[in-house]
């Protein structure tokens, strides 16, 4: 977790492209899960809701980050 918090005059702060990054790769990663074949439906589909928050997550702040 600490990869994407920084520390700035003893204060940790989250930095919100380092965050950004590792979210993408989180999707990634559940994308990945949910194409495995033989998964159980109910897996799957919460698998699915996962992404979409994340998802929902990433785009909120690439438009408040810029990126």
């Amino acid at each position: 977790m600490k990869e994407f918090l920084i520390q700035l005059g003893g204060v940790w702060y989250i930095d919100p492209v380092r965050l950004l990054h590792f979210l993408k790769e989180r999707a990634s990663i559940i994308s990945e899960r949910i194409a495995v074949p033989g998964t159980d439906h109910p897996t799957t589909e919460a698998l699915r809701g996962r992404l979409g928050e994340l998802l929902n997550l990433i785009q909120q702040l690439k438009e408040n980050v810029n990126e």
